[in-house]
């Protein structure tokens, strides 16, 4: 049996960067142009890869993925260099991965933040399953970048996983 565990009051760090994050890409998708002009894309120029994050194809996508941040961020508490760290693994995206078809949106920093936080959870288990599941529906559906989801899923699992060694080997105490 879980014991409950009173809310935090205070805002965690993660709070500013990521509300501008979530208002950017909600309003991204209303303006007036393609989002296909920000996407990344083999013909796309290199600055693309750092703001393909901010443009969302449809509404669903944004809210979805604006959620999943909002949620990240206040119940584990994601640090700042957390964020950073899912940021520059979205950015680090190979293009291969995108099938050949412009891709945009938050869900990559999302699937990378939601490997890194996965050594912070207790039921690891369920919280991965849920995320491959998720990450694997894509698949299914001709629209999404299934692909792009699980290399930052895996990458942020692998990377979380490789901090948390290096936290516990260079805070062994005797």
């Amino acid at each position: 049996m879980t014991s409950f565990r009173p809310p935090r009051i205070a805002t965690p760090p993660a709070a500013a960067p990521a509300f501008v994050i979530g208002c950017i890409s909600l309003v991204s998708w209303a303006l007036p142009f393609p989002f296909t002009s920000f996407a990344l894309s083999a013909s796309a120029p290199l600055w693309h890869r750092l703001v393909f994050h901010f443009v969302s194809g449809n509404i669903f996508h944004a809210l979805a993925c604006v959620w999943c941040l909002a949620l990240l961020v206040f119940y584990y508490r994601v640090p700042v260099r957390h964020l950073l760290a899912a940021y520059a693994i979205a950015c680090l995206c190979p293009l291969a991965l995108t099938g050949g078809r412009p891709v945009v949106g938050l869900s990559a920093l999302c699937f990378a933040l939601i490997g890194l936080t996965t050594v912070r959870v207790i039921r690891k288990r369920l919280w991965l399953g849920y995320a491959f599941a998720i990450a694997c529906l894509g698949f299914v559906l001709p629209s999404i970048a299934a692909a792009v989801h699980l290399y930052a899923l895996v990458t942020g699992l692998v990377l979380g996983y490789f901090l948390k060694f290096l936290h516990s080997f260079f805070n062994f105490r005797h």
